[in-house]
């Protein structure tokens, strides 16, 4: 049976679970193909390595090629309250069962492009800037098609398929098996930041958290002799209670004559989740946002109309309620979008623009307007919820 498959197995996604999942097969004598949808090095978050991954990366090989490439060595955690009144530290070098008490902390662009080319020189052969269409379960193996980046599709039979494609979610999307953990239903922001004082001597090289436990936290995480990175984590339920902690009578406020008010900002940023829904092919919904939905879905909108639409809704609990459905119709159109359709072009005002640019356009856009009501809500003296003091 295996001599009529072009590969023992197919591995879609090139970051460490993939790699390195191609790397042990290779080793072992298997025939491996490692599909990668970017080119590397790119850019990633996670960069905080834990002491037992030494193992993993000695028993792929690739241990010396790690530290080889000079990452900052990590020894430890350290765990503050918000107002750094109060920290545990946890040591490695007192960790139970760790072989070995230091680790490191990595710019991932550059740690996941060390563990690729090991996963080629261990005989996988791996094709970037390829992305995986399809994958067809037949009695005798799998049917694997995708494209190439000048646009040819080709296909491969294989006699098994690793799923490492992360949140895309590959086959978890075809089969309709995927099911979120309530725990981790977060939402996080993060940045790179110079000149961030750090600890001295062996602890330079922590980790440092201030955790709060209902409402998230943030790390910082030193990954080069200059850069750190800095996170915040606050639940998804925290998130969208901060339009709520606004009082009512706050939504007509505005900075100044000729600038969107509170509730304004609220029912533009709504909007503006149906517009790009629009440009996937989405209908106009029934339900509250219906109204809003039938200007701004509407071809050949003016700006007058727009602003009138979001002028005309004054009710907070309406205005929540608009927010509430179109945000779910933006989170529905993300989740069921096909890998295939990522990067089909369309116009967007008049340029060129791919699914996946839309959907990354259309997260910045509404990060400026949750910063904007960041700001509307600190010129009023509203606490949000993060902000709030943690409940006895």
């Amino acid at each position: 049976m295996a001599s009529a498959w072009d590969f023992d197995v197919a591995v879609i996604g090139g970051g460490p679970g993939g790699s390195s999942a191609a790397t042990a097969l290779a080793r072992r004598g298997r025939t491996v193909l490692l599909l990668e949808r970017d080119r590397f090095p790119r850019f990633h978050i996670g960069e905080s390595q834990l002491p037992w991954s030494n193992e993993v990366f000695r028993a792929l090989g690739v241990h010396d090629a790690i530290v080889e490439a000079g990452f900052v060595k990590k020894w430890g955690a350290s765990f503050r309250t918000v107002d750094g009144a109060t920290e545990q530290y946890a040591d490695f070098q007192f960790a139970a069962e760790t072989p070995s008490p230091q680790t490191f902390q990595v710019p991932r662009a550059t740690f996941d492009e060390v563990l690729l080319r090991h996963s080629e020189r261990s005989g996988a052969k791996v094709l970037e800037e390829h992305r995986a269409l399809d994958a067809a379960f037949e009695p005798d193996g799998v049917v694997l098609r995708f494209v190439g980046p000048d646009g040819t599709e080709q296909a491969v039979r294989v006699g098994f398929v690793v799923d490492a494609s992360g949140r895309t979610g590959f086959l978890t999307k075809k089969l309709g098996r995927h099911e979120f953990d309530p725990v981790l239903r977060n939402i996080a922001v993060h940045a790179q930041y110079e000149g961030i004082p750090r600890l001295e001597g062996r602890r330079a090289g922590d980790i440092r958290m201030f955790t709060r436990a209902d409402m998230g936290w943030i790390w910082l995480i030193p990954i080069s002799q200059s850069v750190t990175s800095v996170g915040a984590v606050i639940p998804q339920s925290v998130h969208r209670r901060e339009s709520k902690a606004v009082p009512e009578d706050k939504y007509s406020w505005r900075p100044m004559e000729g600038v969107r008010s509170f509730g304004e900002v609220f029912m533009h940023m709504a909007g503006s989740t149906l517009l790009f829904g629009s440009m996937t092919g989405m209908k106009i919904p029934d339900g509250p946002a219906h109204d809003l939905a039938t200007v701004y879905m509407k071809k050949g909108f003016e700006m007058p109309e727009l602003f009138a639409a979001e002028a005309a809704v004054k009710d907070k609990a309406k205005i929540l309620e608009i927010m509430e459905q179109s945000f779910q119709i933006g989170r529905d159109m993300i989740r069921n979008m096909p890998d295939a359709d990522l990067d089909k072009s369309f116009s967007f005002f008049g340029r060129p623009m791919t699914q996946r640019g839309l959907l990354i356009f259309m997260g910045n856009h509404l990060n400026q307007h949750v910063g904007q009501s960041i700001a509307y809500a600190r010129v009023n003296h509203i606490v949000p919820p993060w902000s709030q003091p943690k409940p006895k």
